[in-house]
């Protein structure tokens, strides 16, 4: 009997040390976070503090945001600091540029930006303030309400929204519509 006992625990054993073995490595996922998720317009504009239609300028690397955690070790955050040229203000102090953070791990809710692109962005003023960093000068930089807070303007003037890539339904309606159809909603919104 201890014999049958001991061939069966070693069969257990074989079978899990070849189940770990079949398993693929674990490797960390980028993602990013928001801490709103609009559903609407209406709602993506009452919490911004800031809508505007602008050109990106500039796109700089920042310093790592750096938490330290209970443990002693550290949580590092990627920081990227998009400037954006304001063509017009929606909601908001009307300002020639405004800084957006952004984190640089791109997914399908965070695209990349780039250069010469025009945005639709609805943002909002971190509370309490809170600065970035690029090699260690501090930048005040805005958040984009959620995915749906930034919405790029393609060539013909139409619109790719960031919304298609969520269940929300009324920012993806304007999915290739032209701007102008998009401006009557948010001045609808009032």
């Amino acid at each position: 009997m201890p014999r049958v006992a001991l061939l069966v625990l070693g069969l257990v054993l074989v079978i899990q040390v070849g189940f770990i073995l079949s398993q693929k490595p674990w490797s960390p996922t980028p993602h990013t976070s928001w801490r709103n998720y609009p559903q609407t317009i209406t709602a993506a504009k009452d919490i911004a503090d800031l809508v505007v239609l602008g050109k990106v300028t500039k796109i700089q690397r920042g310093d790592d945001h750096i938490v330290k955690l209970s443990n002693g070790s550290e949580d590092r955050v990627e920081v990227e600091i998009i400037t954006v040229q304001i063509e017009k203000t929606y909601k908001g102090e009307k300002q020639d540029q405004v800084d957006v953070f952004r984190e640089p791990n791109v997914t399908k809710e965070n695209p990349q930006y780039k250069n010469g692109e025009r945005y639709l962005l609805f943002l909002e003023k971190p509370d309490p303030v809170w600065y970035w960093y690029i090699k260690g000068k501090p930048v005040e930089a805005w958040n984009t309400v959620g995915p749906q807070g930034q919405n790029l303007i393609m060539k013909d003037n139409k619109i790719k929204t960031s919304a298609n890539r969520d269940s929300s339904g009324q920012f993806s309606q304007f999915e290739g519509k032209l701007l102008s159809e998009f401006e009557s909603e948010i001045e609808k919104t009032k």
